[in-house]
């Protein structure tokens, strides 16, 4: 089985997302509970996309400002 960070399981997420619409419901905010409820599978692929662009983003920021070469 493949391994993969926490941070970039849509599962995570969704449970993040049902955490947040509960917490919107709860506080009187339906309307905003329910826009992000039909848009979970949307919200979920956008932040897994938006990680990845952070993650290598900082791979090359790391590569640049690195001090030594890469070697074999």
């Amino acid at each position: 089985m493949d391994e993969k960070p926490f941070y970039m399981s849509k599962g995570v997420w969704g449970a993040v997302i049902v955490v947040i619409v509960t917490v919107l419901t709860m506080l009187g905010r339906k309307g905003e509970a329910e826009v992000i409820e039909e848009q979970s599978g949307a919200i979920s692929d956008t932040i897994i996309q938006l990680v990845t662009i952070a993650a290598g983003a900082l791979a090359l920021w790391g590569r640049l400002a690195a001090k030594t070469k890469v070697t074999k």
